[in-house]
Formats: structure tokens, C-alpha cells, sequence
């Protein structure tokens, strides 16, 4: 009887050792964080206009009501994740700014931050509105060529 005891007891002794003596394991979890991307639609702090890029097209707002400034289908591969980048937009609607139709604009961003951004449109005196070729709108609205001297800060909305 008193063999069969101590056994029990060391049976009992083992188990409980190994249900809690046994720390679990921890499951290997993968967090994907998703970058924020600068699709959506975006509103001036200053001045109320704003732009929004919502599939393939690009649209550009002169103010909270949305009236069109221009509007245009995105031509390049642009990185929406990128902190700088630009877009270059072949225009299918001259809106307020009268661009010229199924030319090639180019808009620049810099600074993307989660829901903060700046933002730039070519503008330089006796500089070019649109031109007639995607490579060539690439080629001519760059900083260097002075363009780009002022950017807006905007927020998603």
C-alpha cells in the first residue's frame, strides 16, 4: 500500500510538473503595418484647394466644393508610399487652369508623411503650361529647370 502511494505521489509530482512547469510557447505572429499612401483626396490648409487621385485619374481642385481645376489620367508608375515622388498626368479635363487636352502635366509631392504632405504644380514665368509628350513633361517640369518653387502643405481628408 505504501508503494502504490509514493507511486501515485510521484505520478501526481510529474504531472503537475509538467503542466505548469512547461511555459507556452509563444506563437510567432507576422504585424503587418500598412504604409500610408497618398491616394485619396487631400485639402489645402492655406488656401482650400485640394487634389485627389482616385484610381487612374488625378484630379486637382480649386477649392473645398471641388470645382476642377484640371483633371487627367496618370501616365507613369508612381510609388503612393513614396516620401517624394511625382505624377504625371495627361489631361482629359482643362478645368478652371485651361490646360491644354491630352498634353502632359506633371505635379510634384515631397515631404509625405502619414495624413501631411506638400504638394507643387509647374508654374515659372514664361515656363511652359503643358507639353506634348509624357518624356518631354518629365524632362522640362523639374526644379532644376525652376519650376516647382512653392509647395502647399495639405492634409487627408
Amino acid at each position: 500500500m505504501k508503494v502504490k502511494k509514493i507511486s501515485f505521489l510521484t505520478f501526481l509530482s510529474v504531472l503537475l510538473f509538467l503542466l505548469v512547469g512547461c511555459a507556452e510557447q509563444p506563437v510567432n505572429q507576422t504585424i503587418t503595418e500598412s504604409k500610408p499612401e497618398l491616394k485619396g483626396y487631400w485639402k489645402s490648409l492655406s488656401y482650400g484647394d485640394g487634389f485627389e487621385i482616385i484610381g487612374s485619374m488625378y484630379y486637382q481642385y480649386d477649392d473645398a466644393s471641388k470645382s476642377i481645376s484640371f483633371a487627367g489620367e496618370i501616365a507613369n508608375n508612381a510609388s503612393w508610399t513614396a516620401s517624394t515622388g511625382f505624377v504625371t498626368v495627361k489631361i482629359t479635363n482643362s478645368g478652371s487652369w485651361s490646360k491644354t487636352l491630352n498634353e502632359y502635366y506633371v505635379v510634384r509631392w515631397k515631404d509625405f508623411v502619414s495624413s501631411k504632405v506638400k504638394q507643387s504644380s509647374p508654374y515659372k514665368v514664361n515656363g511652359f503650361s503643358t507639353v506634348s509628350t509624357k518624356d518631354g513633361a518629365e524632362q522640362e517640369f523639374t526644379e532644376e529647370n525652376g519650376y516647382y518653387t512653392f509647395y502647399g502643405d495639405y492634409v487627408k481628408q
